[in-house]
């Protein structure tokens, strides 16, 4: 089933300028949305004719951006001694920001930004400050890391997946992290006993996804793996096998409130609910066949945003598909502000912002 969507509408906030000209155009950085604002941290910078990405080192400044008068707030410099590699994660917590990840070292050769170790801060919005943040012995260890946001939990701490990208590389390391802002507590996750595949929070249930990408061979189907941070938690329990393999390249693992949307990019989408009468289910086939750069959950549908195809969202309840005409091409790091869609399309200085509104 395919409907079209009653009323949503688009705007581009255009070339984004600080005071001064000091804000300068930028491509993928971190977001996180506060409530009101937009945060803003790093990205890579839009080369000059003479100079490749590669070589560009990236933006290290921060700034909060009203997505209706696209007025950008500049924030003091954070207090890291260079930029942060492009892919830092950021979480909004209250009215603080939680930023952590790889410090850029000095360039090499052509490498403006040679990957070093874990730097973390938290910005006050309201003291309008930073504070640094003590990175854990493990973490101080790993160089080049990857950063990833994955939430908030109801108690204010931020869900994080860390750890190096060496050895048999970044899947095969990832570690969960939680960091409370109020107490200053870093806390890792026992490994789930499985690849990390994929991960997301649904409430304060941390969900890891295995078996997400393709091995036909074995016959793998993807299987969740749950762990509950709002209590004494008693360990990863896992769910049975999806009912079906996942033949695509990706592994996209989005959580609704207590439901969890799986899908390869290509046609395997399976639909895990939480719910008593709940377990697997195959949802709809979607219209088309494009792929997606990135999912969000609305609290009533999954959105499937791409800068190139065609915007799509779907309902779990009623199983069906409808195309968001007249949204703008979405980035592959898209905030849900919980009426719109704020997006950052790949690399550009031009982000855009489009409410999604159902009949």
């Amino acid at each position: 089933m395919v409907g079209v969507a009653g009323v949503v509408l688009w705007f581009s906030f255009g070339v984004l300028r600080g005071d001064g000209d000091d804000w300068a155009r930028r491509g993928a950085p971190a977001l996180a949305w506060t409530g009101d604002r937009l945060f803003v941290y790093g990205g890579a910078p839009v080369p000059r004719d003479t100079e490749t990405a590669r070589a560009a080192e990236p933006l290290g400044d921060a700034a909060l951006i009203d997505p209706g008068s696209g007025e950008v707030d500049i924030l003091p410099g954070a207090p890291f001694d260079r930029a942060l590699a492009v892919g830092p994660a950021a979480v909004a917590v209250g009215d603080e920001v939680f930023v952590v990840g790889a410090l850029c070292r000095e360039p090499e050769d052509d490498r403006g930004c040679p990957g070093g170790g874990y730097r973390a801060a938290v910005y006050s919005i309201p003291d309008d400050e930073w504070r640094e943040v003590d990175v854990p012995d493990p973490l101080q260890l790993i160089s080049n890391g990857q950063s990833e946001a994955v939430g908030l939990t109801s108690d204010g701490r931020a869900v994080v997946v860390l750890g190096s990208r060496e050895g048999f590389g970044a899947v095969a390391n990832r570690q969960i992290w939680t960091y409370s802002t109020a107490a200053d507590e870093w806390e890792i996750l026992p490994a789930p006993g499985a690849l990390i595949e994929g991960v997301c929070i649904a409430g304060d249930v941390v969900v890891v996804g295995s078996g997400l990408l393709p091995d036909e061979a074995a016959g793998v189907a993807p299987v969740l793996r749950v762990r509950a941070l709002d209590g004494e938690a008693s360990g990863w329990i896992p769910t049975e096998p999806a009912q079906a393999v996942p033949v695509g390249e990706a592994a996209n693992l989005t959580c609704g409130d207590d439901l969890v949307l799986f899908d390869d990019g290509e046609t395997v989408r399976q639909v895990f609910d939480f719910g008593a009468d709940g377990g697997w289910r195959a949802a709809a086939e979607a219209p088309g066949d494009d792929t997606h750069a990135s999912r969000l959950w609305t609290g009533e549908e999954f959105l499937f945003l791409d800068p190139t195809a065609p915007n799509l969202a779907y309902d779990p309840v009623t199983d069906s598909w409808r195309g968001i005409e007249g949204s703008a091409p979405s980035g592959v790091n898209p905030v849900w502000t919980g009426d719109a869609v704020i997006a950052w399309p790949r690399r550009t200085d031009t982000p855009v912002t489009f409410e999604v509104t159902t009949d």
